[in-house]
């Protein structure tokens, strides 16, 4: 196959032809009008004064400068329509999103300034805005990789696209889009977000395999519910987080309480980052008791809140939002440098218990963070026992894995907290030798009144004794639940049975008795 002719080539050619045609027109024209002759005839006279050589000159200067300018417009013209055409396709790419091609976060706060959305309120009209985000989608990028993320990505762009055609669809970063549907009232938004959830509840087809995927859904109206589109989509994204919350694959409609709620979230989010700067949380200790001694044999670190009035913020709201807010690593380690402090003065060899967040573990230096507290508190690292959830290992498993490593390579216990209702995987107890199993409450709590489950825990306690692991049952409430655990052998238990979470002061009280004293009921 020839090369063929270059574009500087082709250019040269067309040109050439231009200036061919341009010139032959011109003598054409020239000759119809007997302008040859009156030249001709002009030029004679400027024999006399000899200068008909220059008039000469002076013609075909003005024929080339004409032919010239000609071809100089044209060129122009070309040059300023390819510059047209380059400054669209900058505006566009910035505007749209490189993977899906939909419009961008860019795009979206240009739409925020479009008349029809400033003043809606005014005019009557009704407009709904949708914020959605795929169920799980972390699972399913690490389960395909990235390029199967971005396929996945492509795919619900793709129907979205083709099930709001007539609106505007928008990815506006990582698994978030947003719709914004024009004069619809709430039945009509209620209706698509139905679609919408309907439409990606379908499975997907990724590099060749068949996978499922759901989505949840958060609308606000307007002007019901905000007076702009920006406002909007923020109160349809509280409505997101509403509808994840209670259940996935769903969507939720804004209301008054849910911005209230958001409000009070926001506030404590605030006094949370206020708390952590002056050293306002405190560490309570829960015990753990041999079974068959009855003996406290160590204590686990729980956070506690108490606001100025005397009330508390329960863990499960800071510590969240801690997450959330990017908090949790300033918050553990204020917690942790207390805590190894408070066992530094326990006698005996009693442990320490404390828990580590997935965002903790995924700090590629928390082990050194963790080696320089004990440093400073004098805990012998033999005395630390750090607990850790199964979704630790969900995301970025190795970093995780190769941090615990390190930690017990130093000496330090690693306990695996709440197995069997996490992402259980056997190959954990593989990469990992874990000198602990917890069993959730959920089992302890259940195993009397479900034969199922009682089967299932004695498989818990089978495994458990085959790998010469400590198991520990947590969630102790009722003479009942001990003996079964007792039955089952397990080494070491903790819950209410044996008392509740108590500041430092009181834990020193407690180690002070030989043995725990076991309360009739949990109370």
């Amino acid at each position: 196959m020839g090369k063929g002719i270059g574009p500087s080539r082709n250019s040269a050619r067309n040109e050439i032809f231009v200036i061919a045609a341009i010139v032959v027109a011109a003598w054409y024209c020239f000759a119809q009008l007997d302008v040859f002759e009156y030249v001709i005839e002009f030029i004679h006279e400027m024999e006399t004064y000899e200068l008909d050589e220059v008039v000469l000159g002076i013609l075909l200067a003005g024929i080339g400068g004409t032919v010239y300018a000609f071809r100089k417009h044209r060129q122009l013209k070309r040059e300023s329509a390819k510059l047209e055409q380059a400054e669209e396709e900058v505006v566009w790419m910035a505007q749209h999103d490189h993977l899906t091609g939909l419009p961008n976060r860019k795009f979206l706060h240009q739409l925020c300034e479009h008349p029809d959305f400033k003043s809606c309120a005014e005019t009557g009209q009704s407009h709904a805005v949708l914020v959605l985000d795929l169920d799980g989608f972390k699972s399913i990028n690490d389960l395909f990789g990235h390029a199967g993320g971005d396929d996945l990505l492509i795919q619900v762009g793709d129907r979205l696209n083709w099930l709001m055609a007539e609106q505007t669809v928008l990815r506006v970063g990582g698994d978030e889009f947003v719709i914004v549907l024009r004069n619809v009232d709430t039945a009509q938004a209620k209706s698509a977000a139905r679609e919408v959830v309907k439409a990606l509840n379908e499975p997907f087809q990724i590099n060749g395999n068949q996978t499922e995927a759901s989505a949840s859904v958060g609308i606000a109206m307007m002007p019901d519910h905000a007076p702009t589109l920006e406002i909007a989509r923020v109160n349809a994204d509280v409505a997101l987080y509403e509808a994840k919350h209670r259940s996935k694959g769903s969507f939720k409609m804004f209301t008054k309480q849910l911005g209230t709620a958001m409000s009070e979230r926001s506030r404590i989010e605030q006094q949370l980052r206020g708390a952590i700067r002056d050293g306002q949380l405190s560490v309570h200790y829960q015990p753990y008791i041999d079974l068959q001694t009855k003996e406290i044999i160590g204590f686990e670190a729980l956070a506690r809140w108490e606001q100025s009035d005397g009330t508390f913020i329960p863990p499960s709201t800071f510590i969240d939002i801690a997450e959330k807010s990017g908090q949790i690593l300033e918050l553990s380690e204020l917690l942790f440098r207390k805590a190894c402090k408070d066992a530094y003065n326990w006698p005996g060899n009693r442990t320490l218990s404390f828990n580590l967040s997935a965002s903790q573990l995924r700090d590629r230096l928390m082990a050194k963070r963790v080696f320089r507290q004990l440093e400073q508190s004098g805990l012998s690292p033999e005395r630390l026992e750090l607990e850790v959830t199964e979704s630790c290992f969900v995301h970025d498993h190795e970093a995780v894995i190769a941090t615990l490593i390190d930690l017990k390579n130093a000496g330090v216990r690693i306990a695996l907290d709440d197995f069997g209702t996490g992402y259980s995987s056997f190959s954990r107890l593989t990469k990992v030798e874990f000198d602990k199993i917890k069993i959730d409450q959920l089992f302890v709590q259940e195993c009397n009144d479900s034969a199922r489950m009682k089967k299932i825990v004695g498989a818990i306690f089978a495994l458990s004794k085959s790998l010469d692991t400590t198991i520990v049952a947590e969630g102790i409430e009722t003479h009942e639940q001990l003996q079964t655990m007792q039955q089952f052998g397990c080494d070491i238990g903790q819950g209410y049975l044996f008392g509740r979470p108590v500041p430092a002061e009181k834990a020193l009280e407690l180690l002070a008795a030989d043995q725990i004293v076991i309360s009739d009921s949990a109370g």
